[in-house]
């Protein structure tokens, strides 16, 4: 009983902030936070706790690395809790698979205009001009045109690329990124020490933390929401912290 009370009702809300660090030939440090599968139809206690959280980190850009909704989701409270997390920084963000399948594209498209969100549909975003951040659709769900998504960012800048599912990343052949962060596996939800039973389709063979596939590195969040069964064992949620560190 006390596994049980601890697998839906502890870990679910006890909420990691993982901080990593990467060096760079930028002019200057930055700093951005990545949340990812949020899995939400309202806000709730969890979704005032993760805007706490990443405002404390005070960044300068916020990912959202998609599956921010559940099935019929309360549109009204997603622009909501959207719209608050761009008061706090920009915000930048690219479709899961529930975005394709609990909401319309249009209605997707309206929420993010309302907040003032970035959306990055095989697109792309200037920082500074010495950053590139580059959105994906979704692999699973979606049409993911890497070099529509590129179009426009210079070989010299830093190119950070947002993408849910990290299967993604086995298409790709030629190194095309500096750094990339997906999403999408909830680090397995439920496991087992030193084994995963289980990731949804369109992890690959990926599950969490960093990893390197044809000199691509990227980084794959556990998230912060669940999907069909409301309970997380050994996968804790996390919060991203991104320091892009100068070496000039």
């Amino acid at each position: 009983m006390a596994i049980i009370c601890y697998c839906f009702y502890v870990e679910p809300n006890w909420i990691q902030t993982n901080t990593i660090l990467i060096d760079t030939k930028l002019n200057k440090n930055y700093k951005f936070v990545q949340i990812s599968d949020v899995h939400m139809k309202v806000i709730t206690f969890k979704e005032r706790c993760i805007l706490y959280k990443v405002q404390s980190e005070k960044p300068d850009a916020i990912f959202v690395t998609g599956d921010l909704v559940l099935p019929e989701p309360d549109l009204v409270q997603v622009t909501q809790f959207l719209k608050k997390l761009s008061e706090i920084a920009p915000v930048y963000t690219v479709s899961g698979n529930w975005e394709h399948w609990a909401i319309k594209p249009a209605q997707e498209i309206e929420i993010y205009k309302n907040a003032s969100v970035n959306y990055l549909n095989n697109s792309n975003k200037k920082m500074n001009n010495e950053l590139c951040i580059i959105g994906m659709d979704d692999y699973l769900s979606g049409n993911p045109i890497f070099l529509k998504a590129i179009l426009g960012c210079e070989e010299t800048v830093f190119k950070l690329a947002l993408f849910h599912s990290p299967e993604w990343i086995d298409t790709v052949v030629d190194q095309v990124f500096d750094f990339g962060l997906a999403g999408h596996t909830h680090g397995g939800q439920i496991r087992l020490p030193f084994y995963t039973p289980i990731t949804p389709p369109g992890s690959g063979k990926y599950i969490s933390g960093f990893y390197e596939k044809n000199k691509n590195k990227f980084y794959v969040s556990r998230g912060l929401g669940q999907s069909v069964i409301q309970a997380r064992f050994f996968a804790r949620p996390e919060i991203v912290v991104i320091d892009l560190i100068s070496k000039k």
